[in-house]
């Protein structure tokens, strides 16, 4: 269908188009819907066959006007309660007919009365308004126009539902003209909706396009002025620049003439244009990709020529005539040479004449003879190779026999040499496929795959590599579509960039990640248009992604390191004299980063004690022999900073430095912890020498006391009671001597007990001679007088050295004196555990609980507590609400004498 039909269909009236002899050749949907016929119906018929009112009518007239005088001719009738015009607008190739109805202003232009009075005399059918009867005054001419009015009305709100809805640009424009009757400009009196959409132009309607668009081009005013003037349609293509688009036009002049009203059609075709210039630059580098393989096709055939001329002068190819030789029943026996060329002649020599079989028995053993014979006999044309090995011959021949009168004629090739060349091109492919499979890249071959339409819908797989087979773990690859095989690609926008690359030409390639069809791997792939395919290539990168994102969090680590540890790193190249510093060095140094930097900056920094340490280090540095460790002292600002750095000489194969690795840490809060640490040790030391010291003169004290008030207030006494028994007294009163006597036993044996209290406090006899267990017990023992005391030991089989052992025992003491002294409990509890990672020691009791003065009071024993469980390394808990008794928890961990030593 021709593109003027395709604007016929998109008129909302109906039109036909005929050819030159007046036979319709085109007619569209509104005629068609108008008749109620199908195009069949229609085609290669003309105007009177499928109207017919036309001879009544007088159709002929305007249309033979129009074939004849090239002018548009219009004819006005009416039909079925409806005024009618037939326009014929003559073409190229015949002419337009259209039928429109005409609207009340357009009928008032012919006499109503007498138009109607003309047709009711000429008309039987159904163009009588009403059935013909003999007083034509007997119509109603007023009711007539009523109805035109209301049918007008009708026509044109479906003209206008059909103007609304084509996609399809539409405007019905003024043409303007200048005093000399020159088009300057044309004013918009309707438009579509797509109007604005095809345009961009918005409420034009009344406006002009100088007023809308000043710098549109001249040639469109000029178009629309011949249409206004001539009547003649145009169907062109032109770029409206000024609303930077292209279109496709088809303009008509409305009637009346004397108006210049011009519609127009018209279709945004820029999309199309931009491909066709697109097209056009493709074409250019092609021609110049086709001439440059012209020339070496040329170059290539000029050889081929040159060979196939060395060929014919070596007397390769032969033409042989024929005729056949029968017996007499007509059957082929022989044939006779009756010609040859100049190549046979010179291998066979003078032949004319000769008999074939007779100088050439093999063809019957090869087969020749029986084609010859068969050509003959059907007058088919035969073709066919054979490897010739008889007679003066060896070698491969191509042979074409067609039939010449009542035989045959014999053109002879010898292909041994193109033989010879398939078997080289057939090993040079196996060695190109061998050296294809032997590449560790992807390499595969594809073709197009195209629609109706040209479009690449997909790629055919042609030629793979033994690398893509086993990345794959497909062989079966060859001849699959790529795209059906791997959906991936399309999802992963790499099919856009093999459709760019058979689009432009130009080879690209990208790094991708491939999470589809099992992979979930990286590719580095390359894609260059050969013909119509791809030659395309992949690698499998994911150990190097892998590698990189080691590196790049390796790196973030680093930066985290540094910051974290306050250092940073640096690096001397010694080939070139660059000196690098990590972001953590330029924080240590508080400098932006890339700040120049040179060896000589730790001499700008250096304090004046720490200036030689400096100097060493940048004298280190520009040898670059040595490897060093530093302690450095600098200032920044008014903060000082104590950095230690270590560098490391790294050397090539031939043992000579080449670059200096280094690690620079700033020290400054650790060598304040260690000093704060040193001096909290030493205080703790003084802390805990006086605890000891406290703890030895109250120990002296209580046995002092011991003593005093104990041991030597019954060796007092039991000296007085000595000196009070004589021999006076025995014998004078024996019952006061023995009663004295036997006091002053007594007082021996609670004196003898007082010492082996003593003894046992300053050291337990039972501890060393019966162990832990026991000792504890005794000590339970001799503390529950008065109160109600449970002792739970659980100390296992865990060998303890002897200092360790004393110390328990220490604490379980004093801790149980404490509760007798100073808790006034009635009940208490002791629990010791031994386990392998320590020894735990629970005291508690129901007694008045440790208050801020008796805290204060008693405080000597507890600190002596705390210094012994502190050298221990162990810990402490005490928790005393008050009058709700103590409860103290000691942990000691074990360790062996090794470990801790108590002298």
């Amino acid at each position: 269908m021709a593109l003027s039909d395709e604007i016929l269909d998109l008129i909302p009236i109906a039109c036909f188009h005929l050819d030159n002899t007046g036979i319709i050749k085109y007619i569209n949907r509104s005629a068609l819907e108008l008749l109620g016929r199908t195009k069949m119906d229609c085609l290669g018929r003309t105007i009177s066959e499928i109207f017919p009112d036309s001879t009544i009518n007088d159709f002929s007239i305007p249309i033979k006007a129009a074939l004849e005088d090239h002018k548009t001719a219009t004819l006005d009738y009416v039909s079925q309660d409806r005024w009618i015009r037939l326009t014929a607008t003559p073409t190229k190739s015949g002419v337009i007919v259209s039928f429109t109805e005409l609207s009340a202003p357009e009928r008032g232009t012919v006499s109503t009365k007498k138009t109607i009075r003309t047709l009711l005399d000429k008309t039987d059918n159904d163009l009588s308004i009403h059935s013909k009867t003999p007083n034509t005054s007997a119509v109603d001419e007023q009711e007539l126009i009523r109805v035109h009015e209301k049918m007008d009305q009708w026509t044109k709100t479906k003209y206008l539902s059909l103007f609304n809805k084509i996609n399809q640009g539409f405007c019905i424009v003024e043409v303007l003209f200048d005093p000399d009757d020159n088009p300057i400009d044309y004013k918009f009196l309707e438009v579509n909706p797509a109007f604005e959409a095809q345009t961009g132009l918005h409420q034009v309607a009344g406006n002009t396009m100088r007023n809308l668009k000043p710098e549109h081009e001249e040639y469109w005013f000029r178009i629309y002025g011949e249409i206004a003037k001539t009547g003649i349609p145009q169907h062109f293509e032109e770029e409206a620049a000024a609303l930077g688009r292209w279109y496709d036009v088809y303009a008509y002049r409305m009637e009346p003439p004397n108006k210049n009203h011009v519609a127009i059609l018209f279709n945004d075709i820029t999309e199309r244009k931009n491909i066709e210039k697109t097209i056009r630059e493709n074409e250019v580098q092609y021609r110049q990709l086709l001439e440059h393989t012209v020339i070496e096709r040329t170059t290539e055939l000029r050889q081929t020529k040159d060979l196939l001329q060395a060929t014919l002068d070596s007397s390769l190819d032969m033409i042989q005539v024929f005729k056949a030789l029968r017996d007499e029943q007509g059957k082929i026996i022989d044939f006779i040479w009756i010609l040859v060329n100049q190549a046979a002649e010179k291998i066979y020599g003078g032949i004319m004449g000769e008999r074939l079989l007779q100088r050439n028995p093999g063809v019957l053993h090869t087969g020749i003879f029986q084609h010859f014979v068969d050509v003959v006999e059907s007058g088919v044309a035969q073709q066919y190779e054979m490897n010739y090995t008889y007679e003066q011959f060896d070698g491969w021949f191509h042979q074409s026999v067609v039939k010449l009168g009542d035989g045959v004629a014999c053109t002879t090739a010898d292909i041994t040499a193109r033989k010879l060349a398939d078997e080289a091109l057939t090993k040079s492919y196996h060695l190109m496929q061998s050296v294809f499979d032997a590449s560790l890249i992807q390499m595969s071959v594809l073709e197009a795959i195209r629609d109706i339409n040209g479009n690449i819908t997909d790629f055919q797989i042609k030629i793979v590599n033994r690398k893509l087979e086993s990345e794959t773990k497909r062989t079966d690859l060859v001849g699959k579509l790529y795209a059906e095989e791997y959906p991936g690609i399309k999802s992963s926008g790499l099919f856009n960039v093999m459709l760019r690359v058979m689009q432009t030409g130009k080879p690209e390639g990208l790094e991708y990640y491939y999470p589809y069809d099992g992979f979930r791997k990286w590719f580095s792939c390359m894609f260059v248009k050969s013909g119509n395919g791809l030659v395309a290539t992949n690698i499998d990168i994911t150990e190097r992604k892998q590698r990189e994102e080691e590196r790049f969090n390796h790196y973030l680590l680093l930066q985290q390191s540094e910051e974290l540890a306050k250092s940073g790193s640096w690096d001397l190249d010694l080939e070139n004299d660059v000196f690098t510093w990590s972001d953590g060095m330029y924080k240590l140094f508080d400098l932006t980063k890339n700040t120049y930097i040179r060896p000589e900056i730790y001499l700008d920094y250096a304090t004046p004690k720490s200036r030689p340490i400096a100097k060493k280090i940048v004298r280190c540095l520009y040898k670059g022999n040595a490897e060093f460790e530093e302690t450095l002292e600098i200032r920044i600002g008014d903060q000082i900073k104590l950095l230690h750095l270590k560098a490391t000489v790294v050397s090539n194969q031939e043992k000579r430095p080449i670059r200096i690795l280094g690690v620079t840490i700033d020290i400054t809060a650790v060598h304040e912890a260690e000093n704060k640490i040193r001096r909290l040790a030493e205080q703790r030391q003084q802390e805990i020498l006086q605890a000891i010291l406290n703890t030895q003169e109250e120990e002296r004290q209580r046995i002092s006391e011991s003593l005093h008030n104990g041991l030597a207030q019954l060796l007092y006494g039991t000296k007085l009671s000595l000196d009070y028994l004589t021999s006076k007294l025995a014998l004078e009163k024996p019952e006061i001597f023995n009663y004295s006597k036997k006091y002053t036993g007594d007082l021996l044996s609670d004196a003898i007990k007082e010492n082996r209290r003593i003894s046992h406090e300053l050291m337990p006899t039972v501890l060393t001679e019966f162990g832990l267990n026991a000792a504890i017990q005794d000590v339970c023992n001799q503390l529950k007088d008065g109160l109600k005391l449970k002792c739970n030991l659980s100390l296992g089989d865990i060998k303890l050295d002897k200092y360790l052992e004393l110390a328990i025992f220490r604490t379980v003491q004093e801790l149980m004196i404490n509760v007798v002294k100073h808790a006034k409990a009635t009940a208490a509890e002791v629990n010791l555990v031994i386990k392998n990672s320590g020894v735990r020691i629970l005291v508690s009791d129901n007694g008045k609980g440790i208050t801020a003065t008796n805290n204060d009071q008693h405080g000597i024993g507890l600190s002596s507590i705390r210094n012994k469980v502190d050298l221990l390394k162990g810990s402490i808990n005490i928790e005393s609400p008050y009058k709700k008794g103590t409860k103290i928890e000691v942990w000691l961990p074990l360790q062996t004498s090794q470990d801790y030593n108590p002298e």
